[in-house]
C-alpha cells in the first residue's frame, strides 16, 4: 500500500506499464480490469510496445473493461468501449474471446449486465486499472454507491455526465455500467492513476481519508494491495 509519485505522465505511464507488464509473467491467465480515460491512455500504448518484445504473453491476457456510459453503441467514439478497442485490444493483438467487453445499447440489457456481472463474479481481476473522478468516484460508482455494491447500473452526477469523454457526443447520458465496489475490493491489486489539475482536489480529499461514502475512491484503504501512482507536476 503506496503512493508513489511520478515527474509526469510520461513517467507514471511507463512505471504502470512495467508494473503490469511485471505481473502479466507471473499469472495465466492474467485477468487485468481497463479503465478509460486520459490517465492509462498512454500505460496501454507503452504495454503495446512491450509485447512486441513478448509477444509470448498475449496468450495469457483477458481483459476486462470496467465501466461503460449507458446508452453510447460499441462504435461511439465517446464509449469506453470504442477506447479500450482502439487502446487495449487492437495494439495489444488480443483475440475477441480474450476481451470482456461491454455494450452501453445493447438490445437486452438487464440480461446483458446479469451476464456480465457473473463474469466478473467468477474470478477476481489480478489487477484492476483505475482513474478517480473529479467527484471521487471510482469507475462509475459515485458517491453514495455502497461498498458492498457489484456490478451493474449507476446513476451519474453532474461531474461525470461532462466527462471528458462525452463531449464528442450529442446524446445525453446520464447512468452508466460499471463494476462495483465490491468487485473492485475483490482484485488481486489495485492500481490507481491520478492524473490533470482537475484531479488534485479528490486526490488530497483521498490523502485525508474522506469517508467513502463521500468520496468513493477512499475505498482502497479497504484493500491491502494497492499502489496511487500520482502526476506529481498535475496534482501535487
Amino acid at each position: 500500500m503506496s503512493f508513489v509519485n511520478c515527474a509526469n505522465h510520461e513517467s507514471l505511464s511507463l512505471k504502470v506499464a512495467e508494473i503490469i507488464m511485471s505481473r502479466m509473467q507471473h499469472a495465466d491467465p492474467f485477468r487485468i480490469g481497463l479503465a478509460t480515460g486520459f490517465s492509462p491512455s498512454l500505460t496501454y500504448k507503452f504495454i503495446a510496445e512491450a509485447l512486441n518484445n513478448r509477444p509470448e504473453l498475449r496468450s495469457r491476457i483477458q481483459g476486462y473493461q470496467i465501466d461503460e456510459w449507458m446508452g453510447l453503441a460499441p462504435d461511439n467514439t465517446s464509449s469506453c468501449q470504442y477506447a479500450v478497442r482502439k487502446e487495449v485490444c487492437i495494439p495489444w493483438q488480443l483475440h475477441p474471446d480474450q476481451c470482456v467487453l461491454i455494450d452501453g445499447n445493447a438490445q437486452h440489457m438487464k440480461d446483458h449486465i446479469k451476464d456480465l456481472a457473473k463474469k466478473f463474479s467468477a474470478h477476481p481481476l489480478d489487477l484492476c486499472v483505475l482513474g478517480i473522478g473529479q467527484n471521487g468516484h471510482l469507475a462509475l460508482n459515485e458517491p453514495g454507491t455502497s461498498i458492498d455494491a457489484t456490478f451493474g447500473l449507476r446513476i451519474l452526477e453532474s461531474h461525470s455526465q461532462g466527462h471528458e469523454m462525452l463531449k464528442a457526443t450529442t446524446q445525453s447520458v446520464t447512468e452508466g455500467i460499471t463494476i462495483g465496489l465490491h468487485e473492485i475490493l475483490a482484485s488481486k491489486e489495485i492500481l490507481l492513476l491520478i492524473t490533470g489539475q482537475n484531479k488534485r482536489e479528490a486526490y488530497h480529499q483521498m490523502r485525508n481519508r474522506i469517508a467513502i461514502d463521500q468520496l468513493p475512491a477512499s475505498a482502497i484503504y479497504m484493500h491491502d494491495n494497492w499502489q496511487c501512482l500520482v502526476n506529481g507536476e498535475a496534482v501535487l
